[in-house]
């Protein structure tokens, strides 16, 4: 785990993982009370009900890049020695996830008009 730390690819995408996670956690712990009982958490869904989720369903935006993230490092770390490509793809992919949770909340927010 040492080395991989070592390595700024590595260390750099771990951080900027934990950052958008942490700026997701504080956007909605600091906006729950503003939040409608529902929220528009579903875009893939047609226009209507069907998008709307209940709002303690918006702690899905931290828990989900959380897992990945945690999950991604533990394959990297197992993949590191051999697979050192591998390893970097998957805490690539953890910040970019991380990243897109935190552009989807922020564009909840703003349609909803907490932000």
């Amino acid at each position: 785990m040492r080395k991989m730390l070592e390595n700024r690819f590595f260390l750099l995408n771990i951080t900027a993982s934990l950052i958008f996670i942490q700026a997701n956690f504080w956007l909605i712990f600091l906006n729950l009370k503003n939040l409608p009982s529902l929220i528009p958490l579903f875009y893939f869904e047609e226009w209507g009900e069907k998008q709307l989720a209940a709002q303690s369903n918006i702690w899905l935006l931290v828990v989900i890049p959380l897992g990945l993230l945690i999950a991604d490092i533990i394959l990297a770390k197992a993949m590191f020695k051999k697979e050192k490509l591998v390893s970097q793809a998957l805490t690539l992919t953890a910040s970019l996830v991380s990243f897109l949770s935190f552009f989807a909340l922020w564009q909840i927010l703003a349609r909803i008009g907490v932000i």
